[in-house]
């Protein structure tokens, strides 16, 4: 035949791709006359393909079409078209009755063996074409099939149509049904939030009122104290003029940075800052003494373990702190003296009472006197924790402190605990005296140190001020007990 298929017609038509319905209705006619098209289909099939070339479409209903019917009652199917057809009359009732008659009307042809034998050689469906191509019948089927086909062709258009639309119509139904269900529970979302928001607006506003009034009351309680204490120094000075009392002598003077303070024989102090009277009575008696007491934080850090670790703590390789004290930063900073021939560092921080860790981190080798390392993580305050450092040199870990060495502890405070030091710091102004003993109450051990130090540079014949200072480091050295 002269208009046979070409082989991107055939790849279309087995891949069932078609570009309309015209075309899959001009290949089908083709190739129910064109043996030679029909085994090139067949021969590019696969068992999906062949599935696909051997039905007829319409809309997404699959049927099968009358050569394969014919093929198969005929016995003529290879293995692969026998499965499609077998599997697809098992469930498809108009195409197993389709199947039916034609075994039916083969029996009765068969009953006339000798016509059946005259068109033998062509074959029983051939001879069928043939008989029905005959002139006298020719007319009337044309004109009735056309008539058929335009009528089925016009029932498969609009079976395809109506099908279309109605899955169309389900599809657009089941998308408003899941917007609608996303709007419902965007609404509900949004109707969540905005009652967090106006409780978190509502706990804010009491916070702030509270913070106000807590304020106020500061502020209400130091103008008192600052009373008590004018009304103090009045008294304390009209009893010192009267006539038959003896005139009051400072048993002590010391030079500090916002100038000279005096300790009197009765214990009172002269030329601090303005302080509360517990702190001025903690530095009257520190004063007296000379030395300071150690704080409470501190002694239950202490007691942890019977020997508290200081900055001079035995080990591969020295720690410098923060060892033995509190630290108001939840980040503080960790040094440590270089071990030689180290390549890096491992440090990690591990909760004392739950035995976790709490942080860790890696520090390159250094040439420099100190390594140091900060938590890039805060640590929770009120907490005691302890921490080592694993050098590795030559391959190896060499840790300090080793296991039998104490451990290395300190202290965070908790955030209230850090704005109280701070407070009593701007309290302090610049008198090392009165800082240092702000820092020693808090259990600021490392800054307490350095201001008693400065204020030993500025009073270096002083033996109080060196009791104080001596005191202070003592507290790292000796073990202390609850």
């Amino acid at each position: 035949m002269t208009d046979c298929l070409t082989a991107e017609d055939a790849a279309r038509y087995r891949a069932g791709e078609l570009a309309s319905l015209d075309d899959l209705q001009r290949i089908d006619s083709h190739l129910a006359g064109c043996e030679r098209c029909r085994a090139a289909v067949r021969a590019g099939n696969d068992a999906s393909a062949l599935a696909r070339q051997i039905v007829s479409r319409v809309g997404d209903s699959t049927c099968l079409d009358f050569d394969t019917r014919a093929r198969w009652v005929d016995g003529e199917s290879d293995a692969a078209e026998r499965e499609v057809v077998e599997s697809h009359i098992a469930f498809c009732g108009p195409c197993a009755e389709d199947v039916a008659a034609l075994r039916s009307f083969k029996e009765e042809l068969s009953r006339e063996p000798a016509r059946i034998a005259r068109h033998s050689g062509s074959g029983l469906w051939e001879w069928i074409r043939g008989g029905i191509g005959a002139p006298a019948y020719r007319w009337p089927l044309a004109l009735g099939g056309a008539v058929a086909a335009a009528c089925l062709g016009g029932l498969f258009v609009y079976a395809a149509l109506t099908r279309t639309t109605v899955q169309e119509s389900q599809n657009i139904r089941r998308q408003v049904a899941a917007a609608r269900t996303e709007s419902a529970n965007a609404r509900r979302t949004l109707a969540l939030a905005q009652d967090q928001v106006k409780r978190l607006e509502t706990k804010l506003g009491q916070s702030e009122q509270e913070k106000s009034a807590l304020q106020q009351t500061a502020r209400s309680a130091t103008t008192k104290a600052q009373e008590l204490e004018r009304r103090f120094a009045l008294l304390n000075g009209s009893s010192t003029n009267e006539p038959h009392s003896p005139p009051t002598r400072l048993a002590l003077t010391l030079k500090d940075a916002g100038g000279e303070v005096g300790l009197d024989q009765r214990g009172m102090l002269s030329g601090v800052p303005t302080l509360r009277p517990d702190q001025r009575g903690a530095l009257a008696a520190a004063l007296k003494s000379g030395r300071v007491m150690v704080s409470k934080q501190i002694a239950a850090l202490v007691g942890k373990g019977g020997t508290l670790m200081g900055p001079a703590a035995p080990g591969p390789f020295r720690l410098f702190g923060p060892i033995g004290t509190a630290s108001a930063d939840d980040r503080p900073t960790l040094k440590w003296q270089p071990l030689p021939g180290a390549t890096g560092y491992t440090v990690t921080i591990v909760d004392d009472l739950e035995h976790s860790e709490a942080a860790t981190g890696t520090v390159t080798a250094s040439s420099d006197g100190t390594v140091s390392w900060k938590p890039t993580v805060p640590l929770p305050g009120g907490r005691v924790y302890r921490w080592f450092v694993a050098a590795h040199k030559d391959g190896a870990e060499v840790q300090s402190p080793t296991r039998s060495d104490p451990p290395a502890r300190f202290l965070v405070l908790e955030r209230a605990h850090a704005e109280s030091v701070q407070r009593n710091l701007a309290g302090a102004g610049r008198s090392h005296l009165a800082r240092g003993m702000a820092y020693f109450t808090a259990g600021l051990l490392d800054e307490a140190e350095g201001e008693f130090q400065a204020l030993v540079r500025m009073n270096p014949n002083s033996t109080v001020v060196k009791r104080l200072l001596d005191s202070v480091r003592a507290v790292r050295a000796t073990p202390h007990h609850q």
